[in-house]
């Protein structure tokens, strides 16, 4: 597998991820206030969903969004990009969001 590339843009409350050949190192996990929206740029992201068969596939051109709360692994075909858009409702910190999940 190609190499992982992850460049994070960092804002007053908000997380900005910018992936090549992404694979989600956290595993299943949890965001206590943030919620998180995928779009992928080019390839195929496969989205699963904790304690339920429930999964989904997004292509180029798709985008998801994640409130808090939901248990969720995310994990990508090799070649694809995808941008990453993690954001707290009430304008928390940059660090509270690095803190945010939940194993």
């Amino acid at each position: 597998m190609k190499e992982q590339v992850r460049k994070y843009f960092d804002f007053p409350g908000i997380r900005v991820m910018l992936a090549n050949n992404y694979k989600d190192t956290e595993g299943m996990h949890t965001h206590k206030k943030m919620s998180q929206i995928i779009y992928v740029i080019k390839g195929e992201v496969w989205v699963f969903y904790k304690d339920t068969t429930m999964s989904q596939i997004l292509n180029s051109g798709e985008i998801l969004y994640i409130p808090p709360n939901i248990w969720h692994d995310v994990s990508a075909k090799e070649g694809t990009k995808m941008l990453v858009l993690k954001y707290h409702s009430d304008n928390s910190s940059s660090d509270e969001i690095k803190g945010d999940y939940v194993k």
